[in-house]
């Protein structure tokens, strides 16, 4: 009796080890070094957790990665359990970068919390606001009230941090809160800068031109077609484009359950069209190259050409005059 559990406890253990064998002639050393390179690579994308307030629209991009860094770290666990298992090279090293990953994921994500992402951090925005708009108001700054001025520039980060935040938590009713108190203060921003009217189109300058390579003639007459199918049917007065070059970006996006790096070149255009008796309304169009699709250009605009233009959108027809 003894004997026979005994074979067939042999027997078992040597399927067993059959199949743990099978299992990692799966995950050969070309699997493993595709695997840790594709995972430095991922890790580049994560910005320096010191600076995850320096540019928000990197660390919003990232946190939107969280749940894919989190299922491929998982992935590739799974993958490697049984080289895990018996650690030796190169599979030790795979082990050791994965495990690096998922701390840097983690502390990138503490991070955030930290520094860039809670409701405190919205109020502070919030608070900001409308504390350098009075200033505004009582030094007749009007300044302030520019796209790149202080005000607008600290309303779009509070929107941004509420979207990491509905990333990261989900939405909830302090949210909705936080998001309606944002727009009730941009509302009161926007009706003090009516006030500032007649100086701010005074300070507004006119858009760059700087872009001046090869194919400009090209993309200028892109734009004059895009405009005459899809504007809002007025006369362009001037069109430029701003330089002065091509800005190209790679990064990782998580789609179907795994990460694909995107190489795209971005660049923007614009016409100014009448608006009224005094000013035109500038119009922007972004162009995407995709480097990956065979450079494969798309286009579009920024704002529907259709819609009322912001203050800051406009020009004085005396100074296009004068270009």
């Amino acid at each position: 009796m003894y004997s026979r559990r005994a074979t067939c406890l042999a027997a078992a253990l040597g399927w067993l080890s059959l199949f743990v064998s099978i299992a990692i002639a799966q995950d050969s050393e070309e699997d493993c070094q595709r695997e840790y390179e594709a995972l430095g690579e991922v890790s580049k994308g994560l910005p320096d957790p010191t600076r995850v307030n320096q540019d928000l629209a990197a660390t919003i991009h990232n946190v939107g990665l969280l749940p894919g860094y989190r299922a491929n770290i998982e992935r590739i666990r799974k993958q490697f359990a049984a080289r895990f298992a018996q650690p030796k090279q190169p599979w030790s090293e795979l082990d050791w970068r994965l495990r690096s990953h998922e701390s840097e994921v983690a502390r990138f994500e503490q991070s955030v919390r930290d520094h860039v992402a809670s409701p405190d951090h919205v109020q502070q925005d919030i608070n900001y606001v409308r504390q350098f708009a009075q200033i505004a108001v009582d030094n007749q700054a009007p300044v302030w009230f520019q796209p790149d001025g202080g005000l607008y520039t600290r309303l779009s980060e509070a929107r941004q941090r509420l979207a990491m935040l509905r990333l990261l938590d989900g939405e909830s009713d302090a949210l909705t809160r936080a998001a309606a108190d944002v727009e009730k203060v941009k509302q009161e921003v926007d009706q003090i800068a009516i006030g500032f009217t007649a100086q701010i189109l005074e300070s507004n300058p006119m858009p760059p031109d700087g872009y001046q390579d090869s194919d400009r003639d090209q993309l200028l007459k892109t734009l004059a077609e895009k405009w005459a199918a899809e504007g809002n049917g007025r006369e362009v007065l001037k069109a430029g484009i701003v330089g002065p070059e091509w800005t190209r970006e790679t990064k990782w996006v998580w789609e179907n359950s795994a990460f694909h790096k995107t190489d795209t070149s971005r660049l923007q255009a614009w016409v100014l069209v009448p608006h009224n008796d005094q000013t035109a309304a500038r119009h922007s169009l972004n162009f995407v190259i995709d480097h990956l699709a065979n450079d494969s250009v798309s286009t579009w605009w920024v704002s529907d050409p259709a819609q009322e233009p912001a203050l800051v959108s406009q020009v004085l027809l005396s100074k296009i005059s004068g270009n």
